[in-house]
């Protein structure tokens, strides 16, 4: 069985039926038997290992940054980064090549980096930003919604909170055999 998981914390896995001497094999993971929900069920607690690749953000203008990452994918199964931003767009470039792009819904832009692993090797994701216009015809839409935000006496708004990454972690659980590492 797969276990996959974002961010550090310990994964619980139950069993049913409960494991009665089998032979359970873990990869990539520790783990240990902690009090299960109920006497039919085993219960695990997984602690997912591997290493993240090191990523770097600096901000070039009011609306372009540039992420750099450094180090292997090899030991996660993917590296996310949530953009939190009120605007009308985004942009990601590789190389000047325009990869992914973000058009404002009222959630963050989330993008897999491993998908680029082999594009980010010696060049930075560089992100463009755009305002909404409040004449722009959506923000009808967008205030039905509850999603306008308040121009105050500007006629444009962006706003980009800080970048966030989430690491997925991988383990493998295997019931009556070693896993192949």
């Amino acid at each position: 069985m797969d276990v996959i998981s974002r961010g550090e914390a310990p994964v619980l896995v139950h069993v049913l039926p409960r494991l009665e001497g089998e032979d359970l094999a873990v990869a990539t993971a520790t783990s240990r038997e902690v009090s299960a929900l109920h006497s039919d069920f085993t219960t695990l607690e997984l602690e997912l290992k591997g290493k993240a690749p090191q990523f770097k953000v600096r901000q070039v203008s009011k609306r372009k940054f540039a992420l750099s990452v450094e180090g292997s994918f090899d030991e996660i199964g993917d590296l996310f980064l949530s953009v939190p931003y009120v605007g009308d767009r985004g942009l990601a470039f590789v190389g000047g090549e325009l990869v992914a792009d973000h058009f404002y819904y009222g959630r963050p832009w989330e993008i897999s980096l491993k998908r680029f692993e082999a594009q980010l090797e010696g060049e930075e994701m560089i992100f463009v930003f755009h305002p909404m216009y409040e004449r722009y015809e959506y923000m009808v839409d967008l205030e039905y919604s509850g999603l306008k935000p308040d121009f105050g006496v500007a006629d444009t708004f962006l706003k980009i909170d800080p970048f966030r990454f989430e690491t997925e972690r991988r383990g493998v659980l295997v019931l009556g055999s070693k896993p192949e590492r």
